[in-house]
């Protein structure tokens, strides 16, 4: 009883009541066939509508689209927004899989390992450039860090960018963490750097221990990205759960 239990990935907080109603309602309502248009509009009116709220930024909801989960929204931005057969640059120590992630992509993973210093895990901008240099053509960028527990600041995050696009790179940005900060601080989406460098992956499944429901976002703020997800990613392909989109709608909201 006196005993909170905290696993690797989730939390025993119990579900917010705006999320729970929503998913009572959908039951109610018998919503357990396969997702429709206007759940994954609803999902990104509530995303877009959070992110101006609490990050200061502006993204049209038609540059949301859905995916079961961030790792894989991950795998298919490597494969089909980056260019091909480019290796794939990782900043250790990152969530383990990310590793699988990218050898599920067909990718090779160029490790550019943190600097540790007096004031923690900081990102080698450096070893950043010279990866790029040798041929690798993305890197994805965990912010905030995981298992680093680090908010990048805005300059951190604008200097990965900077060195991404000096080399006609993508930066694929995992900001699932983001809704969760503390004293004080601010989330800095790497999107709002360049939005044509950048490809956002999120999901509000790790703020309100969503994870089971199968559901998060790809934010693509590049047009070309837009038109080769919509000419691949058919209905059939994208495979979210209904459940998912309700509970992110909500939680979003």
């Amino acid at each position: 009883p006196d005993v909170l239990a905290a696993w690797v990935a989730e939390m025993d907080f119990g579900l917010a009541p705006a999320v729970t109603e929503a998913l009572h309602r959908a039951v109610d309502l018998g919503d357990t066939g396969y997702p429709y248009p206007a759940l994954e509009q609803a999902v990104a009116e509530a995303a877009t509508g959070f992110w101006k709220r609490r990050f200061g930024v502006d993204i049209e909801p038609h540059r949301v689209f859905s995916a079961p989960d961030v790792i894989e929204g991950g795998r298919r931005a490597i494969v089909h927004l980056t260019e091909p057969g480019s290796p794939v640059v990782l900043h250790p120590p990152v969530y383990f899989p990310f590793y699988s992630m990218v050898e599920r992509a067909g990718r090779e993973v160029v490790e550019v390992p943190a600097i540790q210093d007096e004031g923690g895990y900081r990102i080698d901008v450096a070893g950043l450039d010279r990866a790029f240099a040798d041929g690798a053509g993305s890197v994805v960028l965990c912010n905030p860090w995981n298992p680093v527990a680090r908010s990048l600041s805005a300059d951190e995050v604008a200097e990965v960018v900077r060195v991404a696009a000096r080399y006609g790179a993508r930066v694929i940005a995992d900001e699932i963490h983001a809704a969760i900060l503390y004293d004080g601080r601010s989330h800095t989406m790497a999107a709002s750097i360049d939005p044509d460098v950048v490809i956002t992956v999120t999901s509000s499944s790790k703020a309100y221990n969503l994870p089971g429901l199968k559901a998060a976002q790809v934010v693509l703020t590049n047009d070309r990205d837009v038109e080769v997800w919509q000419e691949y990613f058919t209905p059939d392909k994208v495979g979210v759960g209904t459940f998912g989109l309700v509970a992110n709608a909500a939680a979003y909201a």
